[in-house]
C-alpha cells in the first residue's frame, strides 16, 4: 500500500515526481550513496517501469496531474500494449520499416495484462518459475529483480492473458527484461 499511496501523491504533481526521481538519481544514485555503479542500471530500469506503470494507469496519461487518482485507478491492471507505449511512445523507437513488426506486436500485447505495483527482490538466482508462483505475483501485484548477477534476465513482471473472471494458470507469462547500464546508447543496428 506504501507504493501507491506514493504513486498518488507523485502522479498529483508532474512536477513533484519528476522532482523527486531527479533528486534520486542525481544526488543519490550517479554519487554512488545508494548503490554501487554495478546495481545502479536496474534500480534505474525499476524506476522507469514504475514512472511508466503510474502514467499508464491514469485515466488520461496525457493530463496527469490534473487530479490524483482514487485507489480502484492506482492498482488497476494495464495492458501490456498500454504499457509499452507508455514506456516507449506510441512507434515503440522503431522506424517506419519495422512498421508491420511493431503492429503486430501492439495487437498481440494488447490481449496480455500487467499488475504490479511495486517490485520484490529475489536473493537467489530463479532457476524455475512455478505457476502457482506467477499467480501468487499477480495477486499480489509483484514486479521481480532478480538476484544479482542473475544470468539471462533481471526483471520480472507477471502478465496474463486470459479471462479474468475465471484465472487459469496456464495463461500467465512474463516480461522478462534484462539491463543493460552504458554511458551511451547502444547502436540500434542489429
Amino acid at each position: 500500500m506504501l507504493a501507491i499511496a506514493a504513486a498518488s501523491l507523485l502522479v498529483a504533481s508532474p512536477s513533484s515526481y519528476k522532482a523527486v526521481i531527479k533528486q534520486l538519481v542525481k544526488e543519490l544514485i550517479l554519487k554512488g550513496l545508494v548503490l554501487e555503479r554495478g546495481r545502479q542500471g536496474e534500480l534505474l530500469a525499476r524506476i522507469l517501469l514504475m514512472m511508466a506503470r503510474d502514467f499508464a494507469i491514469s485515466p488520461d496519461p496525457k493530463t496527469m496531474g490534473a487530479r490524483s487518482f482514487v485507489r480502484d485507478e492506482a492498482v488497476r491492471m494495464i495492458t501490456l500494449d498500454t504499457f509499452l507505449t507508455t514506456l516507449l511512445g506510441d512507434e515503440l523507437g522503431v522506424g517506419d520499416e519495422s512498421k508491420s513488426i511493431r503492429d503486430d506486436l501492439l495487437g498481440w500485447a494488447k490481449k496480455h495484462k500487467l499488475n504490479f505495483t511495486h517490485f520484490l527482490q529475489v536473493n537467489d538466482n530463479i532457476h524455475e518459475l512455478t505457476p502457482e508462483f506467477l499467480e501468487y505475483c499477480w495477486n499480489r501485484g509483484i514486479a521481480l529483480t532478480c538476484a544479482y548477477n542473475q544470468p539471462l534476465f533481471d526483471i520480472l513482471i507477471v502478465t496474463y492473458h486470459g479471462d479474468l473472471t475465471q484465472i487459469e494458470r496456464s495463461k500467465f507469462g512474463l516480461l522478462v527484461i534484462q539491463v543493460k547500464l552504458r554511458i551511451e546508447a547502444a547502436d540500434r543496428g542489429l
